[in-house]
């Protein structure tokens, strides 16, 4: 009994990369940079997540236990978790019990995709258990893998799908609220992350021989030797070589329309592209192409290029056998011998990529040649695969594991909208009297690669904010809560789709939010909006839709903090001889001058992009202030984008004294020079009040504000009173 729990222990590290492998490759692909896709910039960019693979996600793993890990680490978790359950004692005959591990084969010759995956059997002595198991196509798109509660949960696509939009969203796609805390936000964080990690771990599986050719496996073989180059400490360059040059797929196969109803969404074509039958490994299919990634799924690169140890050359068998695979072919492979090891093996130089340590060639078989040559032809059997075999192995399926799990990564956040400010040049505005901003425009345009459209569907906006526990409209760094607060509305008018504009047009698509139930509150900091797009997300080809039902996209946008505008009315004083002077009549009759105070009437505000400045009128503007009495001022707020509006603002002065009979012109004097009369414009630059990290380290930048007659002031207009004589300039107050 001793014997057989040593042998079948192996069987727990041995059903797919083992455990340690997948954590390392999805933590790899996490935190660098793989063919063009940085998982990094895209959670920097278009999730606001600021510390990218490094933002830490509280989360419960999957014993319970309270976790505060980082994306890389969760990415890395669910590598580790799609082969739990999955003790040793769990592949034992007659005592065994389901695991995942069973469903992560698939054998890319077989047709339909439900008999692609494990059948095979395992016979120790008089004892003989048969493993079967759902295509990994099929196990990946399975709306529920875990019926009974027995597997480990639900990690398929869908359910990455759904945990992501509720990370975003707070409900669920049949629009139930599942989240209410901050906390169970960040669990759907987690759960998100964790699940690509699990649904990597397939795409991995899929480039170890045994797991596309049918062979269930317990004895120790590649992945073991995978993962002793991966923890080889005294010479990593082996396993860093593996991972220099990751090979991705040519995203052309994401466009091929699916055949099984069970799996409709492109990612299983990463799997298996249907181009491989059998035929033809050697044009274009599944060979390494110079200027493109591979042209196939990664199952089929797999299955047509290496052998396992059960299915050596079986291209001689019953087409109908379990373990039928035409290629490798034994008729095409040719021997060599490596002189660095004395050995001699069989190699490929066609019928897809080249490998030379194919296989090696039996000790036995090599002393009978040499010694006995004529007795050769006894000798056909090749030794099976040693160290050189599965470091050559490594070299090709590591870098195909690398760059097709990254692609996946790749598709899942490929959805994405540019968000860019409406023609009213601000996102939202309000006046002081109001409790907040009630109101959100902008623009959206779907930016999505490769053509998908976004139709069909629901638009949302998810304000995220901090709340400042103190006045935030004064120079110093202000407390706010711990935890952001989160506003989610749909779009007011019902909008269903997002369309393709070029960005040579100027008119993408404007979006009404009402948050009049909800307002953004003026003390906000740290201010981020996201446009989330959940629906049909792909294209038609040939009559047939490619792509997700629903699929989800996000926009995602830094704007300002409530950034307020001061119209001081400073006509209650006049500046005579570089001194202030009470605006009245004794002045005016000393000097023969209009030194009366006046009410300012009819100021309008007109904000607008810098690429298209608007002039304020009194049928174009965003805010309307119909008189501000002398000595007084008048704030309105907007959000907007750091860089700045353009405002322009005219305003007009209107006599209150009886003795003032002064002509009174419509309109205020711009400065700078004041030889031109309104309207008047500028730039004007917005508020930033947040945490920004920089190389990992996190600062405060908040705002410094002016001090004008004892109001603190972000900038604005203040209409004065000419002063006497014209070039005379006295100190602010």
């Amino acid at each position: 009994m001793l014997a057989l729990l040593i042998s079948l222990n192996w069987s727990s590290q041995c059903l797919s990369l083992t455990e340690a492998t997948h954590q390392e490759l999805n933590r790899h692909v996490a935190q660098n940079p793989i063919n063009g896709f940085s998982l990094n910039d895209y959670l920097m960019n278009n999730l606001g997540l600021q510390r990218g693979f490094g933002e830490i996600i509280n989360g419960v793993d999957a014993d319970g236990r309270n976790r505060s890990w980082r994306v890389f680490e969760w990415l890395g978790y669910g590598g580790e978790q799609e082969d739990r359950p999955g003790s040793w004692k769990d592949y034992l005959p007659i005592v065994g019990k389901p695991t995942r591990s069973v469903n992560h084969f698939h054998n890319p010759l077989r047709q339909p995709w439900a008999t692609a995956g494990l059948n095979d059997t395992i016979k120790v002595g008089s004892v003989e258990r048969s493993y079967t198991g759902q295509s990994q196509v099929l196990w990946a798109q399975n709306l529920t893998q875990d019926p009974y509660g027995t597997l480990g949960g639900n990690w398929s696509w869908y359910d990455a799908r759904g945990y992501y939009y509720s990370a975003l969203t707070g409900k669920d796609f049949a629009g139930n609220v599942v989240v209410h805390t901050y906390a169970e936000m960040q669990q759907y964080y987690a759960n998100t992350f964790r699940a690509l990690g699990q649904l990597m771990h397939l795409v991995q599986d899929a480039s170890v021989p045994e797991h596309v050719r049918n062979q269930i496996h317990i004895a120790k073989g590649y992945e073991a030797k995978v993962e002793q180059f991966m923890k080889d400490k005294k010479d990593p360059s082996v396993w860093n070589s593996f991972l220099t040059n990751p090979v991705g797929f040519d995203k052309s196969i994401l466009d091929i329309v699916s055949k099984d109803v069970l799996a409709p969404r492109p990612i299983s074509r990463i799997i298996d592209a249907d181009r491989y039958d059998g035929s033809n490994p050697d044009p274009d299919t599944t060979k390494t192409l110079p200027d493109a990634g591979q042209p196939v799924g990664i199952s089929e690169y797999t299955n047509a290029n290496f052998l396992s140890k059960h299915t050596m050359f079986t291209d001689d068998l019953d087409p109908t056998d379990r373990h039928y695979f035409p290629y490798p072919r034994g008729a095409s492979a040719t021997r060599w011998k490596d002189e660095t090891n004395k050995r001699w093996y069989v190699k490929k130089a066609g019928e897809g990529d080249v490998v030379n340590h194919l296989a090696a060639v039996s000790w036995k078989q090599s002393y009978v040649e040499k010694n006995y040559p004529n007795l050769s032809v006894l000798w056909r059997k090749v030794g099976g695969l040693d160290d050189e075999c599965y470091k050559e192995y490594a070299s090709k399926l590591i870098p195909r594991a690398v760059g097709y799990s990254a692609g996946l990564l790749q598709y899942f956040f490929r959805g994405n909208i540019e968000i860019t400010l409406p023609d009213s040049g601000v996102y939202a505005q309000t006046d002081s009297s109001g409790n907040g901003f009630t109101q959100v425009k902008l623009k959206v345009r779907n930016t999505t690669p490769n053509d998908e459209e976004m139709k069909a569907g629901a638009i949302e906006l998810v304000v995220k904010y901090k709340l400042a526990l103190e006045d935030p409209f004064q120079s110093k760094d202000v407390a706010t809560s711990a935890d952001f607060k989160y506003i989610v509305v749909p779009e007011a008018n019902h909008a269903s789709s997002i369309p393709r504009v070029p960005q040579d047009k100027p008119k993408p698509q404007e979006l009404v939010f009402d948050l009049t139930q909800t307002p953004i509150p003026l003390y906000a900091t740290d201010v981020y909006l996201q446009v989330v797009y959940h629906g049909q997300l792909g294209k038609m080809i040939n009559g047939s839709f490619v792509g997700e039902y629903p699929g989800v996209a996000v926009g995602f946008k830094d704007i300002s903090e409530p950034t307020p505008i001061d119209i001081f009315n400073d006509m209650d004083r006049i500046c005579i001889n570089k001194g202030w002077c009470e605006a009245g009549d004794a002045a005016s009759q000393t000097y023969g001058i209009d030194a009366y105070p006046h009410n300012l009437t009819d100021s309008y505000i007109r904000l607008s992009s810098m690429d298209n400045p608007q002039v304020v009128s009194d049928t174009n503007h965003n805010f309307y202030i119909q008189k501000i009495t002398p000595g007084t001022s008048s704030r309105v707020f907007i959000l907007g984008d750091y860089a700045g509006s353009n405002i322009s603002y005219t305003g007009s002065a209107q006599k209150i004294n009886g003795l003032d009979t002064w002509p009174h012109i419509p309109g205020v004097l711009c400065p700078p020079g004041y030889t031109t009369r309104s309207p008047c414009s500028d730039v004007y630059k917005l508020i930033k009040n947040q945490t920004d990290i920089d190389n990992g380290v996190a600062n405060r930048i908040y705002p410094t504000f002016d001090l004008f007659r004892g109001v603190t002031t972000w900038g604005g207009f203040a209409v004065e009173n000419w002063p006497y004589p014209a070039n005379s300039v006295c100190p602010e107050e």
